[in-house]
């Protein structure tokens, strides 16, 4: 896992002129961000240093259904990537409360740690 990561560290790398625009602007930019992964992630799928790759991916947990932004398969193993998206930029005026992502809702990074805890190993595929 650590060679995509680093991939991914290295793909983005280049990409400081959007970041800096989507600041500019006080964008949100997680459509965009999994745009740019289902690119890399078929390049690397390409270059056969991942198996395969599946967005949106359903798995199910005691008889609830979980959503995962990716799947990926390296080496016969399966690593699961939930994506959040903070807001960049606060150029605009726009106010920002990052206490927001931390909530124990069903928004916040709380529930997305939670939600891959329970999966862990412990679904049916």
């Amino acid at each position: 896992m650590n060679n995509i990561i680093s991939r991914i560290k290295e793909y983005f790398s280049h990409k400081d002129e959007y970041f800096k625009i989507f600041t500019k602007n006080d964008v949100r930019i997680e459509g965009w961000f999994k745009g740019e992964l289902l690119l890399l992630f078929t390049k690397l799928k390409q270059e056969n240093i991942i198996t395969n790759f599946q967005r949106e991916k359903n798995l199910t947990v005691d008889n609830k259904r979980n959503q995962i932004d990716f799947s990926i398969i390296k080496d016969k193993k399966e690593h699961l990537i939930e994506l959040k998206s903070l807001s960049i930029g606060q150029e605009l005026g726009t106010p920002r409360n990052l206490n927001f992502y931390f909530k124990k809702d069903n928004l916040g990074l709380i529930s997305d740690i939670n939600k891959l805890n329970s999966i862990r190993g412990n679904y049916e595929k």
